[in-house]
């Protein structure tokens, strides 16, 4: 499709996704990388959930029995912020603050993340693409180096949707080289530990420099709907940083 738009030059253009971006990086500088499946990281977690209850004496009718995309979810975060039960359980009272079943959860949570990691035995998951791509940029310089070598421009698009690290990760390769499209107010991916607080309305403090262009014109909406919208959406962030990106929308 990019190239019937713009011709032979997109032949200099890498289009992914930020995991097969990783996956590409990793496998260019380690011995081996091994992607598991999604069936795979279910049954795994599944198992090392179904221990953590057993070993609690949490009956298969509890309520406490949560299901695998929950628990997911906390390994997830907990691998890309480096924390442990503590921090979970930290990170838990931020959103059901002095809930007593707190502390129970991020036992849990922890437990299925010290099974799943040694069940997985090396293999990487998502996260891990993200997470050891990462550590390799943080920690070889000259990798680095051969990839702002490589990319003279990053774009991301749907910043809005994009975690910490993915950021991370892209913006030290483009290495001020770097170009953001996407809009706080369609922001859906914030279970998966995207911020619009920092990917789109942190975007001037990250780049002092960096020109921000607002698109003000919707072509999708009726302006009824996109009025209304705005004045629900606009009552959802806190920053004053989200001021610079406020925008008279119209319908068209």
């Amino acid at each position: 499709r990019v190239g019937r738009i713009i011709g032979p030059k997109a032949q200099y253009i890498q289009a992914s996704t930020i995991h097969s971006l990783c996956l590409k990086i990793l496998k260019e500088h380690l011995r081996k990388v091994e992607v598991i499946d999604q069936s795979l990281q279910r049954r795994l977690i599944g198992d090392a959930t179904d221990h953590a209850y057993e070993n609690r004496g949490i009956k298969a009718n509890d309520k406490r029995r949560l299901g695998w995309r929950y628990w997911m979810g906390w390994v997830d975060w907990a691998k890309t912020n480096s924390e442990g039960k503590s921090g979970i359980c930290a990170q838990m009272e931020k959103s059901r603050p002095s809930n007593p079943a707190n502390r129970l959860l991020a036992e849990i949570a922890g437990d299925v993340l010290r099974e799943y990691e040694g069940q997985k035995a090396g293999l990487y998951d998502f996260t891990d693409l993200l997470t050891k791509c990462w550590e390799l940029l943080e920690g070889n310089q000259a990798v680095l180096s051969g990839l702002r070598g490589r990319y003279r421009y990053v774009l991301n698009d749907e910043l809005q949707d994009s975690s910490s690290i993915q950021l991370k990760i892209l913006e030290a390769i483009a290495d001020g080289k770097f170009f953001g499209v996407g809009d706080g107010d369609q922001a859906l991916y914030t279970w998966r530990q995207a911020d619009p607080e920092e990917t789109i309305f942190g975007f001037k403090g990250r780049h002092p420099d960096g020109l921000v262009f607002k698109l003000n014109t919707n072509y999708r909406s009726t302006r009824r709907i996109v009025q209304t919208a705005g004045a629900l959406i606009r009552h959802s962030y806190e920053s004053e940083e989200r001021k610079q990106y406020e925008k008279e929308t119209r319908a068209r």
